[in-house]
């Protein structure tokens, strides 16, 4: 897309990417000085994304909501909103294991937003899918539903929920880090890390001593997703105390 979009002088989207695949689009887009990338989530705080690659020779990078919104426009993204009995409860995977079930890939789908009495979810989705999706989506958690298109002026806000703790580390290595997170021994942590299973702000590392900071989100497979608020001083011990949330 990238070689496209500089040769053709024609913009070109993906489809919504996991966080660790903007990141590949980012450092393969750093190798072609013709492009930049805008990304998508169809909403403020959206972890899966649309990119968007933009040959410079025919388009300025957006420096205002207007220009933003005019490019996100060409994305072409839609949004559904599926609407329960009010009898049962809907979660997440209750409402992407029913779509994912139309046989739809999980890139033609954004972030699901689940309202707070848990009746209702709104998903930005590709424009080329929203119609399939309305028109097939009858039921979900064994409840059945209504699905429609509506504007994105009606999404609600998505409320992120964190668990807070505050750790005692002995330095700033990401061994130290992850075996104080996860409650594992060191060890264990290590070998987390050398297996590829631990990322840094959405980038696999594998290095057991590199370095972490305040605004850091590390990510652990199998044990969850994490956001290093803040670092709170020294111990008497010469320890570092750290405030760390915990995605839930």
């Amino acid at each position: 897309m990238c070689i496209r979009s500089e040769q053709r002088s024609t913009p070109y989207f993906t489809g919504f990417l996991s966080p660790e695949e903007q990141v590949c689009v980012l450092k393969e887009a750093e190798e072609h000085s013709g492009i930049f990338v805008v990304s998508f989530g169809g909403f403020e705080g959206a972890e899966r994304k649309i990119a968007g690659i933009f040959p410079h020779d025919c388009y300025n990078e957006p420096e205002t909501a207007d220009e933003f919104e005019q490019y996100e426009q060409m994305a072409e993204l839609c949004y559904v909103k599926i609407e329960g009995s009010g009898f049962v409860n809907i979660g997440h995977r209750d409402v992407l294991g029913s779509v994912m079930s139309l046989g739809l890939k999980r890139e033609v789908l954004g972030d699901i937003i689940i309202t707070d009495d848990s009746k209702c979810a709104y998903i930005p989705v590709k424009q080329s899918s929203a119609e399939y999706i309305c028109a097939n989506l009858e039921r979900v958690a064994r409840d059945k539903v209504r699905v429609k298109l509506v504007d994105k002026t009606y999404l609600p806000e998505k409320k992120q929920k964190f668990s807070d703790m505050v750790l005692t580390v002995s330095s700033v290595r990401l061994d130290g880090l992850v075996s104080a997170m996860t409650n594992l021994s060191r060890d264990k942590a290590k070998k987390l890390i050398v297996s590829g299973k631990v990322a840094i702000n959405h980038s696999e590392c594998t290095s057991c001593d590199a370095q972490f900071s305040a605004g850091d989100t590390v990510t652990v497979k199998g044990e969850g997703k994490f956001y290093v608020e803040d670092f709170l001083g020294l111990t008497t011990k010469e320890k570092h105390r750290i405030v760390v949330r915990k995605y839930v």
